[in-house]
């Protein structure tokens, strides 16, 4: 089941990077924000993490939440960086 929330956390991250043009040029620290995969797939990873409350629930205390969404997004954030690294080589060495 977690393998299954990292690759919406990776489709939440190639949405916001990709397909959100109206985001593009209007802050500064937004843009480096989008450049930087591992940067935003850690935002992706807390998005996905809160969407998946349902299937696998919060914890109730507090300090365990934000232990827990911290991991999401740290684990998120790794998993989106070696996929879109992936992804860019197989785009580069692919023949055609």
């Amino acid at each position: 089941m977690p393998a299954f929330w990292l690759l919406v956390a990776y489709a939440v991250c190639f949405g916001i990077q990709h397909k959100t043009p109206f985001l593009q040029e209007r802050f500064i620290l937004l843009d480096r924000l989008l450049v930087c995969t591992y940067c935003t797939g850690f935002h992706a990873g807390w998005v996905a993490r809160l969407l998946a409350w349902q299937a696998m629930p919060l914890p109730k205390d507090y300090p365990a939440l934000a232990t827990e969404l911290i991991t999401w997004a740290l684990a998120s954030a790794a998993f989106c960086y070696v996929v879109d690294a992936a992804v860019k080589w197989f785009e580069v060495n692919s023949a055609e």
